[in-house]
């Protein structure tokens, strides 16, 4: 069985460092993690980006572009992307 964690973010890539983290200190640490950012500025997007590509994990980022909240829209998108 693969395990995956999907994840939503927007203009707070530190909270997504944190959880790379906790991730990576794990028994059974996840076979990948799909991060739907919901139209995050630049800035954040690629300190994202950096994190993603240091936490020794399968990642993949999916993204929309900011039109408001939409929470549920980006979460689907993510779950759409993953194959855990």
């Amino acid at each position: 069985m693969k395990i995956g964690v999907v994840t939503t973010i927007y203009n707070r890539p530190e909270h997504l460092r944190l959880l790379l983290s906790s991730l990576a200190a794990q028994t059974r640490r996840p076979d990948e993690i799909v991060v739907a950012d919901d139209g995050s500025d630049a800035a954040a997007a690629a300190a994202a980006g950096r994190y993603l590509a240091d936490c020794g994990l399968a990642a993949k980022t999916v993204r929309q572009e900011k039109d408001g909240y939409r929470l549920a829209a980006a979460r689907n998108l993510a779950i759409r992307a993953a194959t855990a």
